[in-house]
């Protein structure tokens, strides 16, 4: 992976998490963060998820009461050399 944040999310299981692209959505507008359900769609079939979003879906998904362990959904990072 070459990125200089050398991390990456499995996007689609994190929007899986909320039970789909809809129900993420409905879960980030209750936080303010107003998104369209094809955005999330889009992120979740490219397996691409900007930083901001990942943020944003783990404070959503605290104030659903289903929160999330970012360890879960990590798929790379970087070594701690």
């Amino acid at each position: 992976m070459h990125s200089i944040y050398a991390v990456k999310f499995d996007s689609k299981r994190m929007i899986d998490h909320f039970g789909g692209a809809a129900d993420a959505a409905a879960a980030l507008n209750l936080i303010g963060t107003a998104v369209k359900v094809k955005t999330l769609q889009k992120q979740r079939e490219r397996g691409n998820i900007p930083a901001d979003m990942v943020a944003s879906l783990m404070l959503a998904s605290k104030k659903i009461g289903h929160p999330m362990d970012p360890f879960e959904f990590l798929l790379e990072r970087a070594d701690d050399s």
